[in-house]
């Protein structure tokens, strides 16, 4: 795990270089025949999904990775928590979840230690 290497950075080296190199090819053939990279996939349906949401304040669930602040009682206020919230035009709506089980919260709090010790020995 490298916390400076993320998704962000794999989806520019991967799909992101692809979908460019495509642009540039359909530029310079002048057409889009003949064309396999840039088509609709799961990240594109589900973003019209989102904004569907917002735009249309639909309220729909999605799971979210959000600062805790409170929505796992006994986790870490400021752990990044994995959790279903509502999307609308005022914004997103997480219920507070109360408490997990000890273990959950446990293993919870050793994946935090192992993250934060990666990074202080990093340097």
């Amino acid at each position: 795990m490298n916390p400076e290497h993320t998704r962000a950075n794999e989806v520019m080296e991967g799909r992101e270089k692809r979908v460019f190199e495509e642009c540039k090819r359909v530029i310079e053939a002048g057409t889009s025949k003949e064309s396999h990279v840039v088509h609709n996939d799961a990240h594109g349906e589900f973003i019209l999904i989102v904004a569907e949401s917002i735009a249309y304040n639909k309220s729909d669930n999605f799971i979210v990775i959000l600062k805790n602040d409170g929505i796992i009682d006994n986790l870490p206020k400021d752990a990044m928590v994995e959790v279903a919230a509502s999307l609308t035009a005022n914004g997103l709506f997480v219920k507070s979840r109360g408490s997990v089980l000890d273990f959950c919260a446990l293993s919870g709090y050793r994946q935090e230690m192992r993250i934060y010790n990666f990074k202080k020995f990093q340097y």
